[in-house]
């Protein structure tokens, strides 16, 4: 997936692994929040659930 496939139109989005469903959010803006919070690269964590808990669930940080 690139960034040009995710709209900005409002919407649900899942993220899925090994074809089960592992989250599931909601934005007004899919590519703002897909794009800019979750597959951001910056070290700070505090605006993605999914990226804090994806960093728990691999021992590399809390989720807290």
């Amino acid at each position: 997936m690139i960034a040009a496939d995710v709209p900005s139109d409002p919407g649900v989005y899942v993220w899925y692994c090994h074809g089960r469903a592992m989250y599931v959010g909601k934005a007004k803006n899919l590519h703002g929040r897909v794009w800019k919070k979750h597959m951001g690269l910056g070290a700070v964590m505090t605006g993605s659930a999914f990226r804090r808990n994806v960093a728990a669930h691999l021992a590399i940080a809390s989720a807290a």
